[in-house]
C-alpha cells in the first residue's frame, strides 16, 4: 500500500479528535495489524484519553479509511482482532439465556 497516500487517507479521517476536537498533533497511533491491502489502527487522544479504531485499506488504486470511536485499548484490538468470529450458534445461544431472567440478573449484576 503507498505509505503517502495512506497517510493521506489517515490525516482526512482523523484531522482533530472525534471526541473532544483536540488538534492531530495530540493523536497517538499504533498499528494494531498490518497486511498488503489493509492497516488496522488504534488512534489514542492525549487531552481527552478517547480512542478510535481504524481501518485504512486500499481497494485497487484508491485509499479508503473508516473510523469507529471505541472504549478499547490498542491492546484489547489486537485481542479481539486474534479471536474467533461469531457465529450464527454463538448468536442463537446467547438470545436463549437472555430469554432466562436469572442469567439477565446475573447480566446486570443483580443476581441473588
Amino acid at each position: 500500500m503507498n505509505k503517502a497516500l495512506q497517510q493521506q487517507a489517515l490525516d482526512k479521517l482523523v484531522a482533530t479528535c472525534p471526541m473532544c476536537n483536540a488538534p492531530r498533533q495530540l493523536l497517538t497511533t499504533s498499528i494494531v495489524n498490518q497486511t498488503q491491502a489493509a492497516d488496522l489502527l488504534h488512534i489514542r487522544c492525549g487531552s481527552c484519553q478517547g480512542s478510535l479504531v481504524a481501518v485504512v485499506y486500499s481497494t485497487g488504486p484508491l485509499i479508503s479509511s473508516i473510523g469507529l470511536i471505541t472504549d478499547l485499548s490498542g491492546d484489547d484490538v489486537a485481542r479481539l482482532q486474534r479471536s474467533a468470529a461469531l457465529t450464527e450458534d454463538d448468536v442463537l445461544t446467547l438470545h436463549q439465556h437472555l430469554q432466562q431472567v436469572t442469567f439477565c440478573k446475573q447480566l446486570v449484576g443483580n443476581a441473588q
